[in-house]
């Protein structure tokens, strides 16, 4: 099973809290080192001007880190998250047995589920069974399982919208695991809307 966790290379502190939380469960991972938006010149490329130059990293970070995939599917995880599952390898194979066969992406972790303040912004929500949900709507979470063949079904640059986001956009078959599998922690500080400083 290939994890990729997405780390941007100043943001240590991130760093070392993945480590701890991935090997305290014995989950094997790799870390994709981030691209710094805030680095790049957003002309060149072709996202909206709506899109803030971190947000833009972070799009292209996760293409990175899918493109890595060469298994069926891989997991790509954010680096402020903890683990929800006790038995993470069992969680996802179980996961993925009871996901339907038209799956594209799946959610490990959504933060509609757990914020109640956002449940009204993903669209319908339909049970399938005790293991996942399907949402047709936008989604929020940096946090999910995805074929591989889905990279083809997707775009890189013309992009309007965050990577969580735009996976709406592509029309991909959306599924959140429920229960989530993993939960995102809000007090790690975000560099998607301000560039990163030594104290981040």
């Amino acid at each position: 099973m290939q994890i990729f966790v997405i780390n941007l290379k100043p943001r240590t502190d991130r760093k070392e809290h993945m480590i701890k939380e991935l090997t305290s469960k014995n989950i094997d991972y790799k870390i994709v080192e981030a691209i710094n938006g805030w680095d790049l010149n957003k002309a060149d490329y072709k996202f909206s001007c709506y899109m803030s130059s971190g947000e833009m990293g972070c799009y292209l970070s996760h293409f990175k880190s899918i493109e890595q995939i060469t298994d069926e599917f891989g997991i790509i995880l954010e680096d402020d998250i903890a683990i929800e599952s006790l038995d993470f390898y069992e969680d996802i194979k179980k996961l993925k047995e009871n996901l339907p066969k038209d799956w594209d992406i799946c959610f490990l972790g959504s933060t509609p589920l757990y914020n109640s303040k956002y449940k009204d912004k993903i669209g319908d929500v339909i049970k399938i069974n005790n293991f996942c949900d399907k949402v047709n709507g936008k989604q929020f979470g940096g946090n999910y399982m995805i074929k591989k063949s889905t990279l083809d079904k997707i775009q890189k640059f013309p992009l309007k919208a965050p990577i969580d986001i735009a996976f709406y956009a592509f029309g991909l078959n959306q599924y959140i695991a429920n229960p989530p599998l993993i939960k995102h922690l809000p007090r790690m500080k975000s560099n998607t809307q301000r560039p990163i400083k030594a104290d981040n």
